[in-house]
């Protein structure tokens, strides 16, 4: 049995060796397979594009759109100010329901009455017109004397008017309910460390299983193959040339479920940030550097296995 068990692993070593990727390799194989899918960028017509301004100090910020988090969390202690793209998580045109999640710092128990959220909803007719012909459509705001309340949390809701040219409700719609699949907890961390897995080891297979969500994602928010080719094949998640790359655990988390159980995520369960994150050292650096990519589960009508949404 011992030996058995010896020239198993003997096995294991030479086929695991002979199968790895060099990084010239890997990195040959993503610029082909970027190449091959930012072909298929389209960008629908018209070309409406809603951005959400995000500034915040002395809190702790998590927001959703229609029950979709926001791959971006503001989590950190310090102040942050973001402009993002929220296109792609605008499911259909129509009202769009805002929740804004404020906590107090990590070495706070309750919001501060230091703390300040300020969230503006803007819209432009197309992603590279002028700044100047952006719109602020609506703006979401702490209230005043909050600090007063000694509140743990607190929730701004809100809502605004989009006009998209695409409908993907019926996706989430028709997804299975995930609240009645047995051992979803298991089911989902499993499939989370088999993307681990791939994004450590098989880059291009994670960006094959991404690349629905990925089109979306450059389709909606008009980002261009130039674009695309410049960053996703070369990304520091990917880069086999890196030094000591190592994935973080899939432990210490928290599941989450949105959209009446139809989309599911894993993140941090101390700061919510995502759990697919990989640590590598970069040259001329004596500390190391991270990157992440925040992935939504899902369960398509008439399939038992997880896509990325």
């Amino acid at each position: 049995m011992i030996f058995e068990k010896n020239v198993l692993l003997v096995f294991c070593i030479f086929f695991f060796h002979s199968c790895a990727q060099s990084p010239k390799e890997n990195a040959k194989e993503m610029n082909e397979y970027y190449d091959q899918i930012t072909n298929e960028i389209k960008f629908p017509k018209p070309t409406p594009f809603y951005t959400l301004q995000i500034n915040k100090q002395d809190c702790r910020v998590l927001i959703r759109i229609n029950d979709i988090p926001l791959a971006y969390t503001f989590f950190e202690d310090e102040a942050e100010s973001q402009l993002l793209p929220i296109n792609d998580i605008l499911a259909k045109s129509g009202e769009q329901i805002v929740t804004i999640e404020v906590y107090p710092k990590s070495n706070q128990q309750t919001i501060s009455d230091k703390a300040h959220v300020n969230i503006k909803l803007i819209y432009a007719a197309g992603r590279d017109i002028s700044m100047q012909q952006y719109e602020m459509k609506q703006e979401f705001d702490l209230p005043e004397a909050l600090g007063d309340q000694k509140l743990p949390k607190y929730i701004i809701k809100g809502s605004f008017r989009a006009d998209v040219p695409w409908d993907f409700s019926k996706d989430i719609a028709t997804a299975k309910d995930l609240s009645k699949v047995p051992d979803i907890e298991k089911k989902v961390v499993d499939k989370y460390k088999q993307l681990s897995y791939d994004i450590f080891k098989k880059p291009v297979e994670f960006i094959k299983e991404s690349k629905k969500s990925l089109l979306k994602n450059w389709n909606y928010n008009y980002f261009t193959k130039k674009e695309n080719m410049a960053t996703g094949p070369t990304s520091e998640m990917y880069d086999f040339s890196l030094k000591d790359r190592e994935m973080d655990p899939i432990e210490n988390y928290e599941i989450n479920f949105y959209c009446n159980n139809r989309l599911v995520t894993l993140r941090n369960k101390n700061d919510k940030s995502s759990l697919l994150e990989i640590n590598y050292m970069e040259e001329g650096y004596t500390e190391k550097s991270s990157s992440y990519r925040f992935v939504i589960l899902y369960i398509p009508e008439g399939s038992n296995e997880f896509k990325i949404f």
